[in-house]
């Protein structure tokens, strides 16, 4: 059994309300919700705090999950949330996948494929979504920065450069067990699921939230 867990703050220093915020006239949170519910899960539940959110994860067809205060603040780790997600329903022998309602673009079928890798890959514990690159990094150094994986001197062609892959914060699949074991999201070893530009899309500011309502009003 698969079981997607959203977290859902009813908080948000960037956006206020962030979760609840409109794409294509439905609030994130929802939006999600419906992207989960064809992606292949079969239960979605939404970890919140607040009331009003919980009125919409439940109209949407999702259960809910009173989180309490002590893991509600802008502190609280995304791990305090799948604890006491895992505590209070005891899904041992589980698949969870991790959803974020702030990927609006997520594909149901990027969450099905996170799920049929662990399916049919006993020795991989969790599945995550990532963009793939050969980035030219450079790392702060004081007031300045330098590069970090070439040199000013030595450009080399970007497929020389290693390859990398970005997490997206869309959605982590993992085993329960696994994650009991090892406390971590990403309970080892790990695989990854290429995402679009498009699916890796996180709002995190009014500007990105601006973008997702222009591209959704353009689909």
């Amino acid at each position: 059994m698969t079981v997607a867990l959203i977290p859902a703050r009813g908080g948000s220093k960037g956006i206020p309300r962030k979760n609840l915020q409109p794409i294509a006239n439905l609030p994130l949170v929802a939006r999600m919700i419906k992207i989960a519910l064809r992606g292949k899960v079969e239960e979605v539940w939404v970890s919140t705090d607040d009331y009003e959110i919980s009125q919409v994860a439940k109209e949407c067809g999702a259960q809910v999950i009173q989180r309490p205060p002590e893991i509600s603040g802008d502190q609280s780790s995304t791990e305090s949330c799948i604890d006491h997600f895992l505590a209070e329903l005891n899904p041992n022998d589980q698949l969870v996948c991790l959803l974020q309602a702030t990927s609006p673009f997520l594909n149901p079928e990027t969450i099905k494929t996170c799920i049929k890798t662990l399916e049919h890959n006993l020795e991989v514990n969790s599945c995550f979504t990532a963009r793939v690159a050969h980035p030219f990094l450079w790392k702060s150094s004081q007031a300045f920065w330098e590069p970090s994986n070439h040199s000013r001197k030595y450009r080399p062609r970007r497929q020389e450069l290693p390859e990398s892959a970005i997490e997206t914060g869309a959605c982590y699949a993992f085993r329960v067990h696994s994650y009991l074991e090892q406390r971590t999201r990403f309970p080892s070893p790990s695989q990854i699921v290429m995402t679009s530009y498009l699916e890796s899309l996180d709002i995190d500011t009014p500007k990105d939230l601006a973008e997702a309502q222009r591209i959704a009003e353009c689909m």
